[in-house]
């Protein structure tokens, strides 16, 4: 074991040992040591309370970065509403919004992105919290019922961006009226999210946070509200709905109404809309509501009635006649294609190629085939699709073989799967036919 000389018993010793050690031992040099000493050792606490100072300064400020880095905004810059938007986008569907579906499981898979996204609900600007809300909406995420109440109750906005006042105007009213703007904005979205969570099966809002809105100005929020009705559990329309549908100015609210009434009322629901459908004479709102119409009692009758009328609109004539096709009746609809086929075009030609089409009577299927010269490239793709099913029913080659080389040349190569569908399920003659057919379509490739 090394014997060890004692440890000094102050500071002050171990300075005055250091400075004896390598100071003659006479005793002049005594004096002299002492004073070299006390000097030394003023000179080294100096630097020790230095080096101390700098340390404690270094520890406090790394204590105080340390202590605030939690709260500083790591990636977007949150307090630039239109920045934090676009980021909150771009991370789950990226800056095209060219994305996988495993791309948009992001918010289910990842807590941390899904916490930043229901963070953002509380967000002042409202442009954040309708992207936040959009984006969770459309990735299945749910938002809890108490928040989306909250946002649909309270009304926080401001303008993100500056606005432009003309110099002869009132920049109180434009100011306003941009703020208006913004909330009908914000509340359209939160309405749909809501509706999002309704039609989902998740907890929503009570319906009470959204009836307030089938009476507001602005018709999107009105038609919003009766959507989230449709799919709320429990809920039981009352004659407010019935109102909105036989009075609202916009066309779309009351179509939304309708759908209410068929989807919650049940038969005293469907019977209020068959009423108010007997006696309209609206032709584009009654082609809408028509199709949800067929349980409700007396629907022929009504469909009847309507075909009867001398002044009937002819889109409207096909949509009723196809309904009774449907009834096991194709009369009407054979006289009404007979009548006016070879006037109609647009969207409502194409309507009447797949009723002919439904019917599949030869004589239906040449009235329509003869109206190919005046038809538009998309009118011709209709038609060929609309005659492929019937026609290929029919058996006859002699039939089948103009349709096919008509189909070849009016579809692009990505209908070849209907063509296909039928190879699977047809006899051996035609399944020829129509494997060449494929085989002409892919070949062709360009799109029409």
């Amino acid at each position: 074991m090394v014997d060890r000389p004692p440890r000094p018993e102050s500071e002050l010793e171990a300075v005055l040992e250091r400075t004896f050690a390598t100071s003659p031992a006479t005793p002049e040099a005594g004096g002299q040591g002492m004073t070299q000493a006390f000097a030394r050792f003023r000179w080294e606490r100096r630097r020790r309370v230095a080096l101390g100072t700098a340390a404690c300064g270094l520890l406090v400020a790394g204590v105080l970065w340390w202590a605030r880095a939690p709260d500083a905004p790591s990636g977007p810059d949150r307090s630039n509403p239109r920045v934090y938007a676009k980021w909150l986008h771009d991370r789950v569907f990226g800056p095209t919004s060219n994305t996988s579906d495993e791309d948009r499981q992001l918010l289910q898979r990842d807590p941390a992105a899904r916490a930043e996204h229901l963070a953002a609900l509380d967000h002042p600007s409202g442009l954040v919290r309708r992207m936040a809300a959009n984006t969770l909406a459309a990735c299945g995420v749910p938002i809890p019922a108490d928040k989306l109440t909250a946002l649909l109750i309270e009304f926080r906005e401001y303008l993100d961006d500056p606005i432009l006042v003309a110099g002869v105007g009132d920049d109180q009213r434009t100011a306003t009226d941009a703020l208006r703007l913004n909330r009908s904005a914000t509340m359209f979205t939160m309405l749909e999210a809501a509706l999002v969570m309704a039609a989902s099966g998740h907890p929503t809002v009570p319906e009470s946070a959204v009836l307030p809105y089938l009476t507001h100005a602005d018709g999107r929020l009105r038609e919003s509200a009766l959507r989230f009705l449709e799919h709320h559990d429990g809920y039981v329309p009352d004659a407010q709905i019935a109102n909105l549908l036989r009075n609202d100015s916009d066309q779309s609210v009351r179509v939304a109404a309708a759908d209410v009434l068929v989807a919650t009322g049940g038969q005293a629901g469907l019977l209020t809309v068959l009423e108010f459908f007997r006696t309209l004479q609206d032709p584009p709102l009654e082609g809408i509501l028509v199709g949800g119409l067929k349980e409700a009692d007396g629907f022929e009758a009504v469909l009847r009635a309507k075909l009867a009328r001398p002044d009937l609109d002819a889109d409207l004539a096909l949509i009723l006649s196809g309904h009774l096709v449907a009834l096991g009746d194709p009369e009407p609809a054979r006289t009404w294609l007979a009548r006016v086929l070879p006037t109609m075009s647009g969207p409502a030609l194409v309507r009447a190629f797949h009723l002919a089409g439904t019917l599949g009577e030869v004589e239906t299927m040449d009235l329509a085939l003869a109206q190919t010269a005046r038809l538009t490239a998309s009118e011709r793709r209709s038609l060929a699709k609309a005659m492929l099913r019937p026609t290929l029913e029919s058996g006859d080659l002699e039939r089948i073989r103009p349709l096919l080389k008509r189909f070849v040349a009016d579809c692009p190569a990505r209908d070849a799967h209907l063509l296909e569908y039928h190879a699977e399920h047809s006899d051996p003659a035609v399944r020829a036919l129509l494997q060449a057919a494929i085989e002409a379509l892919q070949s062709s490739g360009a799109p029409k």
